[in-house]
Formats: structure tokens, sequence, C-alpha cells
């Protein structure tokens, strides 16, 4: 029999993802996964991504005295800022196009799945909250090139998370498709998005056009989670599930040409020079869009924005 997925194991699978990762960062890694990055290292060593090129401004969140919140740095530019600390979860920041807000989810309650929809100046100040229903559980927020803001919500009549969109300051609410669409990312021209669809007891990566209308991207036994598309369009990093751990894959968005691209990884995004970014062993690990050229920046990241 499947088993239809309730808020406590959709919690615990988002969790999971970052929790496994988490014990895997300073662990010795399996046999396997050492004869992967050793043979990465040694093909890659010569054309390894300098970290003094790298530039923006990096937004993410992690897990901090037993808490979530918000932090904001530069690449190389010293220690983090802290740019939320109040009791409640602050997490999933996406940065604005204009780089000048942060989008980011806000659970009052942080044993709960209960949320809201917040948005921030830049700098942590002018908090305020978009969505103000937080039982309707208002997940994952994702910036579009036009700067509106989609989510996913509870909001609907089937009390599914589904994909739903909003200007900047709240208004203009709609929904943008019906049926589960959790963890969205826009495509670079703002017309489709890409999403981890849940089917039964698992998730399938699926896109969905600005009608409503979608189709698989994956279809396989195990979970797919956290899609990110990249720049060009061309290809969308995902995360799967092993059992063990999470590998990060590429596939074109009509579901061909997949292939690894690290051992291990979650919630894929990318910098402003469309380097692949991603939260993995030792933080937030940096590579080309084929996973080459690796390095990792040493800061324990979970969620990741990274923008000019």
């Amino acid at each position: 029999m499947i088993r239809t997925m309730g808020p406590d194991t959709r919690r615990l699978m988002a969790a999971g993802v970052l929790v496994a990762l988490a014990a895997c960062v300073g662990q010795p890694p399996s046999e396997a996964t050492t004869s992967t990055t050793m043979a990465m290292a040694t093909t890659l060593s010569e054309s390894m991504i300098e970290v003094g090129s790298l530039r923006g401004t990096i937004v993410y969140s992690t897990e901090s005295a037993g808490n979530d919140d918000v932090f904001v740095v530069k690449p190389g530019d010293g220690d983090p800022i802290r740019l939320t600390d109040g009791p409640e979860k602050e997490f999933d920041p996406d940065l604005s196009p204009d780089g000048a807000a942060i989008a980011y989810r806000n659970n009052p309650d942080p044993l709960r799945d209960k949320a809201d929809i917040w948005v921030m100046d830049r700098d942590g100040g002018n908090k305020r909250n978009l969505t103000n229903a937080p039982e309707l559980a208002n997940w994952a927020p994702a910036w579009t090139p036009g700067g509106e803001i989609v989510f996913s919500s509870m909001r609907g009549a089937n009390g599914a998370l589904e994909l739903w969109s909003m200007a900047g300051d709240g208004s203009a609410l709609q929904q943008i498709s019906e049926g589960w669409c959790e963890y969205a990312d826009v495509s670079p021209d703002g017309t489709e998005f890409v999403c981890a669809a849940a089917m039964g007891s698992r998730y399938d990566i699926a896109i969905v056009d600005a009608e409503g209308n979608r189709r698989a991207v994956t279809a396989t036994p195990e979970t797919e989670f956290g899609p990110s598309w990249s720049p060009d369009g061309q290809w969308i990093v995902f995360s799967r599930d092993t059992g063990e751990h999470w590998e990060l894959y590429r596939i074109r968005p009509d579901g061909s040409d997949e292939e690894l691209i690290a051992p291990e990884g979650v919630f894929a995004t990318w910098d402003p020079d469309g380097h692949l970014v991603w939260s993995g062993p030792g933080g937030i690990n940096i590579a080309r869009a084929d996973g080459s050229g690796r390095v990792v920046l040493d800061y324990p990241a979970g969620f990741i924005s990274w923008g000019e």
C-alpha cells in the first residue's frame, strides 16, 4: 500500500536531508565515497576554482543553538553576520534579483510546520510578515526574475502543498497550480517552475508551467528533492536519497542526460557567475556546472542563496 505523507512525515523528510548531511561532515566517508572523491580530486586538482575570484553575496540558514537563523557573508570576507535571532525557526532564505531584500520562512513554533513567508532588507532590517497565516504552512519562498515570490502553501481546497505566487509586498496572491509542488525554483525566463512533487511515500522532480500544467522530469523508486535550474536553462540539479546519503545529480529539463555531479550534496543553487553551489561535506561546496573544480567555503550552511 502506498502511504500518503502527512505534515510530520514531510517535516522529517526535509529535516532528514540536512541531518543526514550534517552527520557526514567530519566523519570518515564510505569506501565508495572515498574512491569517488579521490578520483575527482586527482582529475580536477589542476583546475580548481579560485576562491579569490568568487564574488557576490551569500545568504544562508543554519541551525545555531538549537534553532535556525539566517546569515549573510561575502565569500572570503570574514565572519558571517547573523540577520535573525528570534525564538522562531527562520530559514529557507532567498535573495531578491536586485539584491535588496531576502525572503525567508518563519516557523513561530520551532517544533511545528506552521509557517509564514517573511521578507527583510539585505542588512536584516525592516522585517515584515507577508502571509500572516502560519496554519497554512507557507514554505520555501523563491523570487522570480520579475520580483514576485513563489512559495508552497496548503491554502488550497485539497490541503496539499501547492504552488502559489504573490508580489514582493504580499499582495496579488494567486494559485499557480494544483497538486503537490514543494521547494520550487523558477526557470531563468520566469515561465516555468521546477519542484519536488510528492508521489505517495516518495518525491519526484516535476516542472509546472505558468498555466499550471505539469510534466515529470524524474520517475524513480528513490526520493528526489531540492531541484535548482541552471542560469542558462539547460540543466536541473537535484538530490537523490540513496538510503545512506544524498547524491547530487543534474538532468536536462526533458529528463535526458542524467549524470552524477557529487557523491554528497543537497539544496543546490548558483552564484552570479554560474558556478554550481550546494550544501555538502565541509560547508558550502562550489564547482562548475559539471561538478569540476570543486572548492569548499567553511560555513555550516543548510539552505543557500547567492546573488549580486
